[in-house]
């Protein structure tokens, strides 16, 4: 790691390119990341030989530092103010405070210039992903992101509950909002573990920030901000659009009837949610179908008749348009930034090109052949003992379009090409919204942060009774009253402007 007195760098980096480095001596590298939240935050043997074969490919030497994952932000925060920082560090964020601070100080290097010579990491990447990286508001890149694929999630159903009860749900078809609640009832009043007690419910939900919300939002047609009849609108606030108070509807009466877990109030974190789906409380949740394998086999561990079948999407009826969902993200799981201290930040780069190169790939994917996979006499790849414990260079960058990436070469072929089209399935009906993460001024007004708090509360007592679905207009027209106005007149004047430039 380089040590340089924090006034000084802006005039470093007007310095002319230092030279290469003496043939004999591997150009040496540091990266700090925040791999915790793999499986395994220790550098395996198979990790380490990983990026061993990649320095040497580059002739390079380069080292990995992951400090503790519940302190990550911290203690890169730390080591921007001490001086002491790597070539190459990673964000969760791209509106990470210390990161953009570190941009604007001249601290992480503008990458324009190298992408010139990187096709695969611009082919594989969204240009969504790209625009987040120009955190200055003009065209300089300072981040390459890493890569997640875009995709709009389904739904698993509890596949013995549905056979027991005698209700066909194909796997990988969409099923209809009617169905959802003939599904929910029975899995709800129809005993469906068979232990004779009345302790099961069909609807799966998690809170938001302790908050409720309406369900199933993409089959009522909110997807963020998108046009609609020439305007650009997120339909959440649409005056000329009733699908938020459908949804809200729908909502409150699923509530009323019963069918939703009654603990929905309280379920604020993802492990609880899961936890009452797992041991056979609820029938049915949103999920990713790159889940689905490990978590059958932990689940059957608890019961062993335990299976999934996965719904892409639910339509609000047989006769509604095409189905699709919002990304969740700009397209990407955290971003690596070049600092000021990396000597030659062009041959990182290219590093990071080879990555989602068609060679590069399948390394980055499986992990080195002939240590954690090989081929069988059919030329398929088969996974060797060391695969389980390769993490940290999967964990580097992704291909925005390749849904193997999330198939483990464990399972058989069947499984595979299952959980592979399942996932094409979540990738195809994925739409982003247009407004990239945009947030309009009004976001820091007080007034305007205060009435957010009241519509959410006020949004929960709708969907539990206190309060009827018709209020919903009064609440909206006091959202536009205290900001709400200049929100969406700032988010239509970014979006034209986005799209114009596109």
């Amino acid at each position: 790691m380089k040590r340089f007195v924090l006034i000084l760098l802006a005039a470093l980096l007007c310095l002319p390119a230092l030279p290469a480095l003496a043939e004999d001596t591997p150009y040496r590298i540091t990266m700090i990341a925040n791999f915790g939240s793999t499986s395994n935050t220790e550098e395996s043997e198979a990790d380490r030989i990983f990026f061993e074969n990649l320095g040497d490919r580059f002739d390079m030497e380069i080292e990995i530092q992951i400090p503790p994952a519940p302190t990550y932000n911290e203690s890169v925060q730390v080591m921007f103010a001490s001086g002491d920082y790597p070539d190459v560090v990673q964000f969760d964020e791209n509106t990470d405070k210390v990161f953009v601070d570190a941009v604007r100080g001249g601290l992480i290097l503008p990458l324009n210039d190298y992408l010139e010579s990187c096709p695969n990491l611009i082919q594989y990447s969204y240009d969504v992903s790209w625009d987040a990286m120009k955190v200055l508001g003009d065209d300089g890149i300072y981040g390459v992101p890493r890569t997640s694929i875009a995709r709009a999630d389904g739904y698993g159903f509890r596949r013995d509950w549905l056979e027991k009860l005698g209700i066909d749900v194909k796997d990988g078809e969409y099923i209809t909002l009617e169905q959802l609640e003939e599904i929910a009832r029975v899995f709800t009043f129809g005993d469906p573990d068979g232990d004779g007690r009345d302790n099961t419910y069909g609807i799966s939900v998690q809170n938001t920030d302790g908050n409720l919300t309406p369900q199933f939002p993409w089959t009522f047609g909110l997807n963020g901000w998108q046009e609609y009849d020439g305007e650009y609108m997120n339909l959440v606030y649409s005056r000329d659009h009733d699908n938020y108070k459908r949804a809200l509807q729908w909502t409150h009466d699923r509530w009323e009837e019963g069918v939703i877990d009654p603990d929905w109030p309280t379920l604020a974190t993802g492990d609880a949610y899961n936890e009452r789906f797992r041991i056979g409380i609820t029938g049915m949740k949103i999920f990713f179908p790159g889940h689905l394998t490990d978590f059958i086999k932990v689940t059957q561990a608890i019961d062993p008749d335990f299976d999934l079948v996965f719904v892409p999407g639910i339509v609000e009826s047989e006769e509604s348009g095409s189905y699709f969902g919002g990304a969740y993200t700009n397209g990407f799981w955290g971003l690596w930034s070049v600092t000021a201290a990396a000597e030659q930040p062009e041959r990182i780069m290219a590093m990071f090109d080879y990555l989602l190169s068609d060679e590069g790939w399948t390394t980055t994917m499986y992990g080195p052949e002939g240590v954690t996979w090989t081929t069988d006499e059919n030329g398929d790849k088969v996974a060797l003992d060391a695969y389980a414990t390769y993490h940290w260079g999967k964990a580097t960058l992704r291909r925005n379009n390749d849904p193997a990436f999330f198939v483990s070469l464990a399972e058989d072929s069947a499984s595979r090409e299952r959980i592979e089209r399942l996932i094409g399935l979540c990738i195809d009906q994925c739409r982003f919204p247009l407004d990239g993460g945009f947030r309009p001024s009004v976001c820091d007004d007080p007034i305007y942060i205060d009435y957010q708090k009241y519509m959410a509360a006020e949004v929960t007592k709708i969907i539990m009774g206190e309060r009827p679905v018709d209020d919903w207009d009064e609440i909206l027209d006091g959202w536009y009253a205290a900001g709400g106005e200049q929100y969406v007149a700032e988010m239509q004047a970014f979006i034209a402007a986005k799209q114009k430039k596109e």
